[in-house]
């Protein structure tokens, strides 16, 4: 990382009187070398402090930032929370939780991007960001088998299921979002993008075509009852 000169205590004044002497060196006397040598040593020393200084408020400012980035996490038990409602089948709850903390991780990495800070800041998010992808998955399995149920829940009497239907569209769509979030900002999440909306009108699509299928041959065993029974009618009379 690129330090400014301006914050290490270097003076350019130094330096230049520094070339000087040295260009002057073999007409100059042995004092002035002499009380340039402490000069320089001590501008040394000073830019050591300075940088000393620099790296440990760096280190102190990751340090802090580690502690309120896992505080948030706990304290609330984001990520225990979401799968407890998954559990439950409350998924508007869990998908809540997900994305408060799908939040939190987009502004922090654009505060990052913003000060130059991403690649760090971006490796220190991985470890308590693990979770979330094992969470969604668990939503998403949820998900896939309200929607292989989606023609019924439709036609049927079970607001429950319709509400949690509901929920699944909505989060695809919000989820969509934050993919082209990160991709227009070109963060590379892992795991991400998610194409959530492929896969699961995929399943909706598949079953509506298995319902069709199903139908048609309803109809055709229909008809061929209707053509037999009307060739026995024909027969008799």
């Amino acid at each position: 990382m690129l330090i400014d000169s301006a914050k290490i205590g270097i003076q350019e004044p130094f330096a230049k009187r520094l070339l000087e002497n040295l260009m002057n060196i073999g007409g100059g006397s042995g004092d002035n070398i002499k009380d340039l040598r402490i000069e320089h040593d001590t501008a040394y020393y000073d830019e050591l402090l300075a940088m000393r200084k620099y790296f440990q408020e760096t280190l102190l400012r990751e340090a802090d930032f580690c502690k309120n980035l896992k505080q948030f996490l706990e304290t609330g038990n984001i990520f225990e929370q979401a799968s407890n409602h998954i559990s439950n089948s409350n998924l508007l709850a869990a998908i809540e939780n997900l994305f408060k903390a799908e939040s939190v991780r987009y502004h922090l990495l654009a505060f990052a991007q913003s000060y130059k800070e991403f690649d760090r800041i971006s490796k220190l998010l991985i470890q308590y960001y693990e979770p979330i992808e094992e969470i969604y998955t668990n939503f998403i399995n949820e998900a896939k088998y309200y929607c292989t149920r989606g023609i019924d829940i439709i036609r049927g009497r079970n607001s429950e299921a319709k509400k949690q239907l509901e929920v699944i569209l909505r989060a695809v769509e919000i989820d969509e979002k934050i993919d082209k979030l990160y991709k227009n900002n070109r963060f590379e999440i892992a795991n991400r993008p998610h194409c959530w909306r492929e896969m699961l009108f995929k399943i909706i699509e598949e079953r509506v075509q298995q319902r069709v299928e199903a139908f048609q041959i309803e109809d055709r065993k229909l008809n061929q009852n209707w053509v037999t029974r009307y060739d026995s009618e024909f027969i008799l009379m």
